[in-house]
Order: structure tokens, then C-alpha cells, then sequence
């Protein structure tokens, strides 16, 4: 990835979200790496920090780290104290045992599965209005949390939403970890929520819907549920930009501007992938992350209305600071206004 092309992208976030009263919260707030970005957050005014943990070990660590900041003064510490801590716990090592789950540190697990639980209530009941967790553990470890917690995800359709930078241009793909083989009405929520979150960035969202490969035994059936997900799609937003289903060759080299059949009528570049299957959406990042040099940004989760977002362990404290600051802004659950083709605004549902 550029890191001038990230840069921009991601300050182009930041500036976005400059001045936002919406209350994040750190589900990991032990890490040193949340406290820094607690401490940039407060100097961008992108967000409310607030964070979970100990406070005393919070103290600890700001100490440790040369941070000058005051717990209580400058940030909220959510202390995991409270009726739900035993049933947290439990829960936690039931998924484990009942998912067949390989916990090496459980100790460690229980807490950040119990921190992540703290935080999607704190949502839920509105002293927050988006979480960050996951830079420790799994990503279905958190998923499993807030998909028992947060009524949202009870409704919507969820998946994770990667950002790469490809020509100093920003390429989506979804979705990677939640949904292993989508429906078309699925898909279809999936695509419209991408587009939101591509709105959110600056982007004009231009979508192509991706199949397997021909040589899978039910290749025909993958390419009639992306063409159903295609009408779905123009049935809930006509405005948006969308191509295919075509194949995951020719989509990538489209992308990569290398062909032309995947690409729109006046010639631009597809930024988002929407794919059939989570292994055709790994198998793509995979081709992507060995020509390009660079990381991706995110997941960042769909389907719970900007209310929850799962990074991944590799996150930097800058990665965190931009995530905060998507979480800060106001992406309605309702629907989004973006730009038409025909220049007007038309308004979608959305995630």
C-alpha cells in the first residue's frame, strides 16, 4: 500500500469525523497500544475515547509509556466489574469448548472475551455509541460476543469489510470472515452496506459481484445467485454502479487495470468486491497482498449500523486511531445519501 495514498485516505476520515461527540470504546483498554490511540484521538477530536479495563493497571501503563494522560480527566475507564462478569466468563468458555476453539492463553481469552462483552452492552444500552475490540484473540471470538449482544446484528446482515490501497486508489473486498457461502438477499445487503461505509470514506461507490471459479462442480449455481443479487440490488438501490457476476480473474484484473471487461462504461476502475464465497473473498486478498506492497485497513464489521468494528491483533495504534475514526462518524442505520448518476442525491437503505 502507498503510504502517501494511505495517508491521505485515512485523513480524509479523520477530517470527517473532526469534532464528533460519538462515544467510542476499546474493548482491550490493557493494551498500550489503545492508550496511544486514546491520547491521539483526544488531539484529533475524532471521537470520545472511552476504554475497558483496570484503571489502576491503566494508570500503570500510561506511566510506563510516557502518556500524559489522566484517567477520569481526559478519558472514561469502564472498570469489568458488574452482575454479568461470572455469566461472561461461562459464556466465554463454553464458546471455546462448544466451537472447538484452540485456546492457548485462557486466562487471557476469558478477559478479552469478557471486555468485548462489557463493551457491546454499554452500546447496546446507549452509554456508548461504538466499540472497537479485537486486537487480541480471533475474530470470531469478539464476532460471537456481539452477535448474542447487539440487537443489530440480530436484523442485519453482517460481514467484514477490508480496505486496500491499489494505485493509490482504495479497493474494498467483503467479505472475509463472517459468512462462508452468502444467499443472493444476502449479498444484496452486503454490496448496499460497502457502498455506505465506501460513501463514508470520500468514494463513489463502483461494485462488481465476483463468482467461483468455473471449475468448481456448482459454478453455475454461484453465477445465478450473484445475477439474483444483482436485481436485488438495483431493486433496493437503482443509483448504485454494479457489474457482473463475473469471475474473480477478471474482476482482480480489472481492479488492477490490467482488464477492461470488469470495469464500468466510461472506463473507471471497480472499489468494491463483493464475492459469492468467503474462500473465493481469501483466496482474492491473497492475490492482492502477494502483488501489492502493503498492509489492508480494517475488517470493519457491516450489518451493526457503525456500532462495532473487530480489528485484527496486527494493528497498529495509528490503525486504531483510524478505526476510531470511522466509528466516529454518523453512518445511519436508516440509509445514506450519496451521489446518483445523475448528480442527485438518492437516498438508500444501508448499513
Amino acid at each position: 500500500m502507498s503510504l502517501r495514498a494511505q495517508s491521505e485516505l485515512m485523513a480524509r476520515v479523520l477530517d470527517a469525523a473532526r469534532g464528533s461527540t460519538r462515544r467510542v470504546v476499546f474493548a482491550e483498554g490493557h493494551d498500550q497500544r489503545v492508550l496511544r490511540a486514546v491520547q491521539d484521538i483526544l488531539q484529533a477530536k475524532c471521537a470520545v475515547p472511552m476504554v475497558v479495563g483496570s484503571a489502576a493497571e491503566i494508570r500503570t501503563k500510561l506511566l510506563d509509556a510516557g502518556i500524559d494522560l489522566q484517567v477520569g480527566d481526559d478519558f472514561t475507564v469502564i472498570e469489568p466489574k458488574n452482575d454479568h462478569e461470572f455469566l461472561d466468563q461461562w459464556s466465554a468458555r463454553k464458546a471455546a469448548i462448544d466451537s472447538g476453539w484452540k485456546v492457548k492463553n485462557l486466562p487471557g481469552f476469558i478477559r478479552d472475551c469478557r471486555n468485548t462483552a462489557i463493551a457491546a452492552r454499554l452500546v447496546e444500552a446507549g452509554w456508548a455509541d461504538s466499540l472497537v475490540c479485537g486486537i487480541s484473540g480471533q475474530f470470531q471470538w469478539h464476532f460471537a460476543q456481539l452477535n448474542s449482544i447487539l440487537a443489530t446484528l440480530q436484523v442485519r446482515t453482517a460481514a467484514a469489510l477490508s480496505l486496500m490501497v491499489v494505485d493509490d486508489r482504495p479497493l474494498f473486498l467483503a467479505d472475509l470472515f463472517v459468512n462462508s457461502r452468502p444467499s443472493s438477499r444476502q449479498i444484496a445487503e452486503i454490496a448496499v452496506a460497502a457502498a455506505g461505509h465506501a460513501c463514508a470514506f470520500g468514494v463513489k461507490p463502483r461494485i462488481i459481484l465476483c463468482h467461483g471459479p468455473e471449475t468448481l462442480e456448482n459454478a453455475a449455481a454461484d453465477r445465478a445467485v450473484m445475477a439474483t443479487a444483482r436485481h436485488l440490488i438495483f431493486s433496493d438501490a437503482p443509483q448504485l454502479e454494479v457489474r457482473g457476476p463475473i469471475s474473480i480473474e477478471e474482476a482482480l484484473s480489472a481492479a488492477l487495470g490490467e482488464h477492461a471487461s470488469g470495469r464500468n462504461r466510461d472506463g473507471r476502475k471497480p472499489n468494491i468486491l463483493i464475492f459469492s464465497t468467503a474462500q473465493a473473498a481469501a483466496t482474492a486478498r491473497d492475490v492482492l497482498c502477494s502483488v501489492l506492497p502493503a498492509a489492508e485497513f480494517g475488517p470493519l464489521l457491516l450489518g451493526t449500523a457503525n456500532q462495532a468494528h473487530i480489528a485484527s491483533p496486527t494493528t497498529t495504534w495509528q490503525g486504531l486511531v483510524s478505526m476510531a475514526a470511522v466509528a466516529g462518524l454518523n453512518i445511519p442505520g436508516e440509509g445514506v445519501i450519496c451521489r446518483g448518476h445523475n448528480g442527485r442525491s438518492a437516498k438508500r437503505q444501508s448499513d
